[in-house]
C-alpha cells in the first residue's frame, strides 16, 4: 500500500514538475517578447530623435550660411580681414 501511495506521489510530482517546465517556458517567451518590442520602441524612439535633429541643424546650417553669405557681402573687407587674421593664428598654432 505504501508503495501505490509512493507512486502516486512520484506520478503527481512529475506531472508538476511537467506544469512548472511549461510555466517557465511561457515566462521567458513572454519576457523575451516584451524585451524585443521594448528595444524596437526604444530604437524607433532614437531614430526620430536622430532624424530631428538633422533636420534641424541642417535647417540651421543653411540659415546660418546665408547670414554669413549676406555680413561678407556687406563688408568684405571686414570678412577678409578676419579670414586673414585666423589663418595667421592658425598657423602660428599648428607651427608649434
Amino acid at each position: 500500500m505504501s508503495t501505490t501511495n509512493s507512486e502516486a506521489d512520484i506520478k503527481a510530482l512529475r506531472d508538476d514538475l511537467a506544469a512548472l517546465k511549461r510555466d517557465v517556458a511561457s515566462l521567458i517567451e513572454h519576457f523575451s517578447s516584451s524585451a524585443t518590442t521594448n528595444a524596437q520602441n526604444a530604437a524607433s524612439q532614437i531614430d526620430e530623435g536622430v532624424r530631428q535633429f538633422y533636420s534641424d541643424a541642417t535647417a540651421k546650417g543653411g540659415e546660418t550660411a546665408k547670414l554669413v553669405g549676406k555680413q561678407i557681402e556687406e563688408q568684405p573687407i571686414a570678412a577678409l580681414l578676419i579670414a586673414l587674421g585666423l589663418g595667421y593664428i592658425t598657423g602660428r598654432v599648428l607651427s608649434r
